[in-house]
């Protein structure tokens, strides 16, 4: 059974890649069978954590972090997340008025790099410093390091696009 979880994951993993690569929203689908028992102790946790005044956000995505373990993959699927009217037409005015436009999301990469051709904030001619940081010991440092290496190497221009990930 975890050989063909493996296979799952794996599969998964690369239809993930592929719908981002087409800038689609995905949803990775997974379950685990639990008894009576469990669920039963897990949904007193759940609904205490739900009940708190303090720290509300933090003591449910714990209580679930409980749950959501050791869970079998099925599949995955993904939607197209259209723009709303006029969002590109908005950016282009905005850049073209010199107004520095910074988007932070917390899609994957290559999403986030076709969102930025859909919303105009990116264009095929513009220079692009892609920066991944994930796994540095002193994040701060080295994406400094890093945007600064790749400003230099487009010194002059003044649309260079900065693509952080990590």
């Amino acid at each position: 059974k975890k050989q063909e979880n493996v296979k799952a994951i794996t599969s998964v993993a690369k239809h993930i890649d592929q719908f981002s690569e087409l800038g689609l929203r995905t949803l990775i689908l997974a379950m685990k069978e639990i008894s009576e028992e469990e669920f039963k102790i897990w949904d007193v946790q759940y609904k205490d954590a739900s009940a708190s005044l303090v720290n509300r956000d933090s003591r449910i995505s714990q209580v679930c972090q409980l749950i959501e373990k050791d869970m079998d993959v099925l599949g995955c699927t993904a939607i197209e997340d259209k723009l709303q009217d006029q969002v590109p037409e908005t950016i282009d005015f905005l850049i073209k008025a010199g107004i520095k436009v910074w988007v932070i999301t917390g899609d994957k990469q290559q999403t986030a790099i076709n969102i930025g051709y859909s919303t105009k904030l990116l264009s095929k001619e513009q220079p692009k410093v892609v920066v991944n940081v994930a796994g540095s010991e002193n994040l701060g440092n080295t994406c400094g390091k890093l945007i600064n290496e790749g400003i230099e190497m487009f010194k002059g221009r003044s649309d260079i696009a900065v693509i952080i990930d990590g």
